[in-house]
Order: structure tokens, then C-alpha cells, then sequence
């Protein structure tokens, strides 16, 4: 498993960095502050993902890296992290193992700064080389520890009397006075005959129960019926009192007002039904006399049109005509005589000339010419006045037409005159009507302004018991009689549920104070106090008699007791200390009474049973955690199978240091690595200098990693780990690591040291080493 490819686009303020077809020995160079650190970071957030933050100095930058790392393996299948994974959950590699084998930062080469955390460190290692359980066995003795209520986790430990298991041991102890004390006192029980009196005790205190038990019997039923009936008053009281505020106003009044005026409605309603109708009679009335007043009026406006249409029209020719008429009825006469002469004359030609024919004369001649004369002059006048009476009958048809224009349609001058004189007295006729019809009107207005007044007054009277009904109505909020009668109904229910349940609850529980709130709260607490007696059986009856009966009897019984507790005070007040140390000092599961003799026996029982379960318990776990000691201690030796003289760890720090050390072991007891000099002198790790030091923890690590990756080789992560080492031994761990880059291991190696340069100069040269400058 390498790494191929390395994709940086931007971390913090270091920005895109790109390394493709990285090699097996890498080697990452520059100056200090030129981003090698953020790109180690970066580089352990892609590798191990969120359990990165598990790492020392990682946060730094607070952001997760943007980019990836392309692992390849053996078989040239290739891994892209994050997406994929991280080296936990694809290659089972806890951040402990990475930073302890495969990550060297900050030139820190140790595994640990505590004992305690490398040892753990090794034994979690092997653990899951081996498949071992060392730390599950460690945590098993803890657990076994605090069941058995010991000192430690081991199998010789007392028992513990610290907080934490409860103080057991002291328990224990005082337990064991208490047996001791109690078989003492029952020596002093048998001698003093305590147990005799302690018996007829106990039967008159049984007695004295088990009537005390009766009387608080029939307590309870009392309470019982008390509690029931209260909280049926109760109820009934809290619904009364939470409809009581919209009933309240729910008085008989209401009804009187409500009936006085929905009766007067009723009864003005016929009446103004009875006016209404005499109105609505005299507006018809009123209103045809109206329309005839008008038609009469406009009948009188049409003739006096027509009289004054005749009289512009006519008059004058009338006038003309009736001094035409008289003249002409003057002249008529002359028109008879003048015909007669006309007549006479002609005849006076006619028979002359006749005559003539016959017999010609002078007097025929002079009487023709006198009879011409005569007709000559008769005929004028006839003429004349023919033409008067021609001009008289003109003048007639003027007339007759204009008077036919003006609808006068007359067949003679006297039937127009006539028609005209009609005209005149339909006028007259008409005023009189037309007054008439104003006095009426008169009449009808003023007795239609009367009735209106009555109904106005009536309607101001329905108004007002209307708005008293309304009011009524907004006022309760019913809608009918009906309706509120049954509110009146229910609120004179409701007042007497009220005052009856008051006065129930005031006798039995008295009342704090006049606010009726308040009262219910304080009853409410009070019933609440029983509501425990309602489960006393309905067959419990409450008796007065019965009472006072048990009550006799239960003072001489309380007598008695007296009498016979006196003299086994002395006992009692041993047996009380008793108790108080049993239950105060050794605190058993339950709370134990210790006043009797048959208590005491039982009390000293519980307290054997006690000891024998913690000793007990005690045992069981002492022989498991002998098992688990035994285990542990195999478990534990096997640690060494990473350290030896054969082992890798000593083989490569025998290499790196030249074979100036043999061997390296692990030493349980102390914790720590032992090294073996060229003189056979043993040194602890803390003893090396600091450059043997660092090479003893880089054997440590590429042993460790060797053992961790045995087939699917790896990489490690190296931050100028050497850089103790002197100019001698440096090449000899540059050539070491060139070795296990040979072996299949991939080195990303960052320095900013111009020796560790130099040093893989030729190297880099011979491409061996892959040089990345910052």
C-alpha cells in the first residue's frame, strides 16, 4: 500500500500543491514556514478522516483539507481517500497505531511520555496481533473488584470500607458486635421470664390493634361517606358557581318585564293592524278624491281653454252675426215685399208685352216700361239683399267651423249659442265641484294626519316594548319566552344547589374566608386529604353507637398495656438501641423493627444472612480473580514476543547503532525497554542519550510496522526524525531506511536540514530518492 498521488488544492493558507507518480523514498525539502507542517496535516486529515482529531497539533487549520490521496496497492488496485475511506475503516489502522508506528512529527521518535501509555500502547498492540485479552481481562478484575467490595483488584484484598462500596467492612463488623450483643441479651430474657410478659403484651397489644383497627375502620367509612358527599357538593357547587354568574341575573322580574311587554306588543299590534287599515282607506279615499280633484281640474283647465279659445275665437264673429241677424231679421220683411214687386213688376212686362203682341199701345208700352222698371229695381234689391242673407250664412259657416274646431258642434246659431251657454255653466258647475273636492281633501288630510298621529304614537309605543324585549334579549342573551323562563327555572335551581352545598361544606369543613374562590380551593385541599377513603368497602357502615362502645373498650385495654410495658421498660430500651445501630450502622436492604423478642430473632437472622452473603461474594470473586491472575500473567509474558534478541527490534538497532547493542528487551514490572551494551551492561531507554534514544524508538517503529503490514507493505511519515543523530549514525539510519524502502515500504521523508540533504545528494541523483523542494 503507497502512496501514488497527492491533490492539494487548498488547505488553510498552503495552495495547490499537486505530487504525482511519488516514488518509493520521498523526500520533501525547504526552508522552516514553507508549508511542510500544513502539509503533514493535511495529509493525516485525508489519510485518517474525522479520527484525525484524535492526532496531537493537528488543528492548526480548523477546516478539513479540500483534495485526496490515491493509494495503490500490491495488486495495483488504487484507493481514493477520503471518498472511499480512511486507513480505520478500510485497513483496520487506529490513529494510535498510525502515530505510533508509522508518523514520526515534530523529531518526537517515542511511542510515549508516560509508562502507562506505552505499556498500554504494547499490550493493545499485541493484543490484536495475538488476538490476547489483556485489556479486557483488566477491566474484567475492575468489575469483579467493586462486586466483591475489595481494597483492589486482586485476590488477597480485604473487604473495602471506603464510600464507594458503601463502607462494607465497617458493616460488616458492627453486624458481628450486634449477633454477639443480641445472644447476651437472650441469656438475660430467659432468666428474668421477659418472654412470658412479652406474650400477654403482645396479645393485648394485638387485641388493642385490632380494635384500634375497627374504630379507624369505621373513621374511614365516616370519612368515606364525608368524602363522597363533599365531593358530590363540590361538584354540584363548581358547576352552580360556574354558571351561576351568567344565571344570576336570571330573576322573576325578568319574566314581568318580558310578558307586560310582549302583551302590550300583542295588543298594539291589533290595534295598529285595526288603524293601519282605516288609513290605508283613507288614502284610497284621498287618493281618488285626489285623482277627481285633478281630472276635474284638468276638465276645468280644458274648458276654460275651450271658453277662452270661444270667447277669442267667437265672439266677435257671434257679435257680427247677431247684428248681421238683426239686420238681416229687420230687412226680411222688405226681402217679401221686394219679391211680391219683383213678381208684380215682371208680370207687368210679361202681360204688356203680351199684350203688345196683340195689340200694341201706349199705355201697354208705358206700363211694360214702368214694369221693367219696376223688375229692374226689384231685382237689384232682391239682389242685394239675397246677397246680405248669402254673407249672413258665410259668416255662419265661419262660425259653425270655428266653433267645430273648438269641438261646438251646432246645426243653428241658436244651438251655438246654446252649446256656449253650457260652456258657461259646466265653469260654474265644475267650481262648485272642484270645491267640493278641495273640502274633502281638506277632510280626508286632516283625518289621515290624525290616524298617522295615532299610528306614530302606537308604532313609538311598539318601539319601546320592542327595545325593552331587545333589551332583554342582549341583556340574558335568550331568544323567547319560553327560554327564558327555563333560565329563570335554572337559576333558581342553580341558587339553591348553592346555598345547600355551602352550607354542607361550611358545617363539615368550615370556610377562610368570604370569597367563594378561595372556599373552594380550601374545601378542595380538603377533600383531596380524603380521597384516599374511597376505597373503603361499601359494606363498612358507619355507626355512632358502635363508636363509642370500642372506644370503652379500647381504654382499658390501653390501661392494661401500660401496666405490663413499665415492667419491661429495661428490655425495650435495650432492644430500641438495638434497632437504632442495626438500621443506622449496618443500613440492611430494609428497614428492620427490633422491639420485641420474636423481632429480635428475626433482626439477628437478617444480620447472619447478611455477613454470610458478603463473605460470600467476597470468596467468589477471591477465587476468580485467582483465575484471572493466573490468565493474565500468561497473557501479559507474551508481550515479549516483539522484544528479544532475535527479534526485528533488536536487528535493526543492532544495524543503526553499529552493534554497539545486542539486544532489546521489555522489563513488565518496570514498564520500560532494556537495552543490552557491547559490555553486557543493561541500560533502560531512559539512560541512552537523546541520538541512541531516537534510533532505539525508530527500531521500535519499523519493527512494529513490519509486524503490522507483514505482507500488504506500507508507509511512514517521517518529520526530521534524525535529526539528533551524529553525522556517522545519521548515514547509517539513511542507509537503514533505504533498506526498508528496498523491503517494499514507501518513505515521505520532510526536513528542513541541509545535512539530510547532502547526505541523499547522490541518491536523488540516481533517482533512488524522489527530491520535492517547497
Amino acid at each position: 500500500m503507497k502512496i501514488k498521488e497527492i491533490n492539494l488544492p487548498r488547505y488553510g493558507p498552503l495552495r495547490e500543491r499537486y505530487f504525482k507518480n511519488l516514488g518509493s523514498f520521498n523526500l520533501f525539502w525547504g526552508e522552516n514556514e514553507e508549508g511542510k507542517t500544513l502539509l503533514i496535516e493535511a495529509l493525516l486529515k485525508m489519510l485518517f478522516g474525522k479520527k484525525a482529531r484524535g492526532l496531537p497539533g493537528i488543528d492548526r487549520v480548523e477546516e478539513f483539507p479540500e483534495g485526496f490521496v490515491i493509494l495503490e496497492l500490491a495488486g495495483g488496485e488504487e484507493i481514493k481517500l477520503p471518498q472511499d475511506g480512511d486507513l480505520n475503516s478500510l485497513f483496520d489502522l487506529p490513529v494510535s497505531e498510525g502515530e505510533n508506528i508509522f508518523i514520526i512529527r515534530n523529531s518526537e521518535l517515542a511511542l510515549s511520555r508516560e509508562k502507562e501509555g506505552e505499556f498500554r500502547f504494547y499490550t493493545e498492540f499485541t493484543d490484536r496481533l495475538l488476538g490476547l485479552q489483556t485489556q479486557k481481562i483488566k477491566k474484567l478484575k475492575s468489575v469483579l473488584q467493586k462486586m466483591g467490595r475489595l481494597t483492589r483488584p486482586e485476590s488477597d484484598a480485604p473487604l473495602s470500607g471506603s464510600k464507594e462500596v458503601e463502607f462494607m467492612a465497617r458493616r460488616v463488623k458492627v453486624a458481628e458486635e450486634l449477633i454477639k450483643e443480641m445472644e447476651e441479651l437472650q441469656e438475660q430474657i430467659e432468666e428474668k421470664g421477659w418472654a412470658d410478659l412479652e406474650r400477654a403484651l403482645a396479645f393485648d397489644q394485638e387485641k388493642y390493634r385490632l380494635i384500634n383497627n375497627q374504630l379507624d375502620l369505621l373513621e374511614k367509612a365516616r370519612l368515606r361517606d364525608l368524602y363522597q358527599q363533599g365531593k358530590q357538593a363540590l361538584r354540584e357547587l363548581r358547576e352552580s358557581w360556574q354558571v351561576w354568574p351568567e344565571l344570576a341575573k336570571f330573576q322573576p322580574d325578568l319574566k314581568v318585564s318580558w310578558l307586560r311587554a310582549q302583551d302590550g306588543l300583542q295588543i298594539h299590534q291589533k290595534e295598529l293592524d285595526r288603524e293601519l287599515q282605516a288609513l290605508e282607506k283613507k288614502k284610497q279615499a284621498l287618493q281618488q278624491k285626489e285623482e277627481e280633484w285633478r281630472k276635474k281640474q284638468e276638465e276645468k283647465a280644458a274648458l276654460e281653454e275651450k271658453r277662452l279659445q270661444a270667447r277669442g275665437q267667437l265672439q266677435d264673429l257671434v257679435r257680427e252675426y247677431q247684428e248681421r241677424l238683426a239686420h238681416q231679421s229687420q230687412e226680411s220683411s222688405g226681402l217679401s215685399f221686394w219679391q211680391k214687386f219683383f213678381w208684380g213688376s215682371l208680370v207687368l212686362v210679361i202681360l204688356p208685352a203680351l199684350a203688345w203682341l196683340i195689340q200694341p199701345h201706349f199705355i201697354l208700352a208705358v206700363v211694360a216700361a214702368g214694369g221693367f222698371l219696376g223688375f229692374i229695381f226689384s231685382s237689384v234689391k232682391i239682389i242685394s239683399l239675397r246677397r246680405q242673407q248669402g254673407q249672413l250664412e258665410s259668416l255662419w259657416v265661419r262660425l259653425a267651423n270655428r266653433a267645430a274646431a273648438l269641438g261646438l258642434r251646432a246645426t243653428s246659431f241658436q244651438e251655438l249659442l246654446a252649446q256656449l251657454a253650457c260652456l258657461e255653466e259646466a265653469g260654474s258647475r265644475l267650481e262648485k265641484e272642484i270645491g267640493g273636492l278641495e273640502e274633502a281633501r281638506r277632510q280626508l288630510r286632516v283625518d289621515l294626519a290624525e290616524i298617522e298621529a295615532k299610528v306614530e304614537e302606537r308604532r313609538q309605543t311598539m318601539a319601546s316594548d320592542t327595545e325593552t324585549l331587545n333589551q332583554l334579549r342582549q341583556s340574558t342573551g335568550v331568544t323567547s319566552l319560553k327560554e327564558l323562563e327555563e333560565k329563570i327555572a335554572q337559576a333558581a335551581h342553580h341558587k339553591s344547589v348553592l346555598d345547600r352545598t355551602q352550607a354542607f361544606l361550611e358545617q363539615n369543613f368550615q370556610r377562610i374566608s368570604e370569597d367563594l374562590a378561595a372556599n373552594l380551593e380550601y374545601w378542595q385541599q380538603k377533600l383531596s386529604a380524603l380521597v384516599s377513603f374511597q376505597e373503603v368497602p361499601a359494606e363498612v357502615v358507619y355507626s355512632e353507637e358502635e363508636k363509642i362502645r370500642l372506644e370503652s373498650e379500647l381504654q382499658v385495654l390501653k390501661e392494661k398495656i401500660e401496666e405490663t410495658s413499665q415492667s419491661l421498660a429495661a428490655l425495650r430500651q435495650r432492644l430500641a438501641h438495638l434497632e437504632d445501630r442495626i438500621n443506622r450502622e449496618v443500613q440492611l436492604p430494609e428497614y428492620y423493627r427490633c422491639g420485641t423478642i420474636e423481632e429480635m430473632v428475626v433482626v439477628k437472622e437478617k444480620l447472619e444472612e447478611f455477613i454470610n452473603q458478603i463473605l460470600e461474594e467476597k470468596y467468589l470473586v477471591s477465587r476468580v480473580l485467582e483465575i484471572l491472575e493466573e490468565i493474565e500473567a500468561e497473557e501479559r509474558d507474551k508481550i515479549t514476543f516483539l522484544f528479544g534478541d532475535e527479534s526485528q527490534v533488536s536487528e535493526y538497532f543492532r544495524k543503526i547503532t553499529g552493534n554497539r547493542y545486542h539486544s532489546v528487551a521489555y522489563d513488565r514490572e518496570e514498564m520500560s525497554l532494556v537495552v543490552q551494551s557491547e559490555e553486557g551492561k543493561p541500560l533502560k531507554a531512559t539512560q541512552l542519550s537523546a541520538g541512541t534514544y531516537d534510533q532505539l524508538y525508530l527500531a521500535v517503529r519499523l519493527a512494529l510496522g513490519e509486524k503490522r503490514f507483514p505482507q500488504e507493505k506500507a508507509f511512514f511519515i517521517l518529520d526530521d526524525p534524525l535529526v539528533k543523530a551524529d553525522p556517522r549514525r545519521l548515514l547509517t539510519q539513511l542507509e537503514l531506511l533505504q533498506e526498508i524502502v528496498e523491503m517494499g515500504w514507501q518513505i515521505f521523508y520532510f526536513s528542513a536540514k541541509g545535512e539530510i540533504k547532502e547526505a541523499l545528494q547522490n541518491d536523488i541523483q540516481a533517482g533512488r530518492v524522489t527530491y520535492i523542494s517547497f
